[in-house]
């Protein structure tokens, strides 16, 4: 049967010479893979909207017992006006798509969480500028809709965070890269704050940086296969 919703396209591959497989998140039924042909306007059309983070109308053929299904019609839904034409956006773009696709599993549905990552793509595309607190921020969000965000029980007697166990603790974690008692403390304020919260726009660049190589660590520990993020290594570049 065919089926119509909104859809956010996380990314594209080529397969064989004239098909593209897409990965997009959708409200009611997760991420989903969808299949397009190549070669004439209608499917040329149809790439140029696959981008990033487009927020589009999709019609497709549900197939439950299969992992492709081919798409019949796409339309925009919300056109993005600077993220896909602002280079700097560009790079928030695809740091979150492939954040996004390494760290969800296509049989989770929720609605809730599709519509933080919508909302967050239509507030980046808005925005006059580009705050760099967005590469903490967004990692914090999408933890929470997850469910496995870290737990802030950072006390004086409890003052190190520690990774794997996602919780603070007397004394440092063992490795080398383990977060400092002053990185800890930062990151339980984040915890403690809201997006948007001032504290955020506080953090200096070399902070900023080591905050967010541990939101990323931590993502690795809690989400299996999550690995590491190409684009993050574009982000350092700009922000850091």
């Amino acid at each position: 049967m065919f089926r119509t919703c909104e859809a956010i396209v996380l990314n594209s591959i080529r397969f064989q010479e004239n098909k593209l497989i897409t990965r997009v998140l959708t409200e009611d039924l997760g991420m989903r893979s969808v299949i397009s042909s190549r070669g004439n306007a209608k499917s040329n059309r149809n790439k140029g909207l696959l981008q990033p983070l487009s927020i589009l109308e999709i019609s497709f053929s549900l197939r439950e017992k299969s992992q492709l299904h081919h798409i019949r019609e796409v339309q925009n839904a919300h056109p993005l006006l600077t993220l896909q034409q602002d280079p700097i956006k560009i790079s928030l773009a695809l740091f979150t798509a492939e954040l996004l696709h390494k760290a969800l599993r296509e049989e989770a549905t929720s609605p809730q969480l599709f519509r933080f990552v919508r909302q967050t793509i239509i507030d980046l595309d808005d925005a006059p500028g580009v705050s760099s607190s967005f590469i903490i921020g967004f990692p914090l969000g999408l933890m929470r809709h997850l469910g496995i965000q870290p737990h802030n029980n950072r006390t004086e007697d409890a003052p190190y965070f520690h990774l794997e166990e996602g919780e603070f603790f007397r004394h440092p974690a063992s490795s080398p890269d383990a977060p400092t008692r002053e990185e800890s403390l930062v990151l339980s304020e984040m915890l403690e704050a809201l997006p948007g919260d001032v504290v955020f726009n506080t953090i200096g660049r070399p902070m900023r940086k080591r905050l967010t190589a541990i939101l990323l660590s931590y993502l690795r520990f809690h989400r299996p296969g999550f690995g590491e993020l190409r684009s993050y290594q574009v982000l350092e570049q700009v922000f850091h």
